[in-house]
């Protein structure tokens, strides 16, 4: 089944037409955002780690694994990949640690 979802990915609003299937970093690597990487596909090494903001939630951002999120859970959530940590030619703080 398709399902229409609106999604803010790296305070972008996107309009969706997803299958159930479709996990969220599925969708980001097809459509550019590659920084979010593909280790396990089992939700074991964090490489596919993002950050997930949800402001109705006790704990505003939590990080989930991309891989196994599918992204039709993800309606009305803002995603923050390591490509939207920073706005310029600078590391952000945590990119810099890493």
């Amino acid at each position: 089944m398709v399902k229409k979802l609106k999604i803010d990915i790296n305070s972008e609003t996107m309009d969706i037409v997803s299958s159930e299937q479709l996990t969220l970093l599925q969708y980001l690597r097809q459509n550019g955002l590659t920084g979010t990487k593909e280790g396990c596909a089992s939700g074991d090494c964090g490489a596919c780690t993002v950050l997930l903001c949800d402001k109705e939630a006790e704990a505003p951002f939590i990080t989930v694994n991309s891989c196994i999120t599918p992204l039709l859970q993800l309606t009305g959530k803002q995603v923050i990949t390591v490509e939207g940590l920073t706005a310029g030619p600078r590391l952000h703080v945590v990119q810099q640690q890493l």
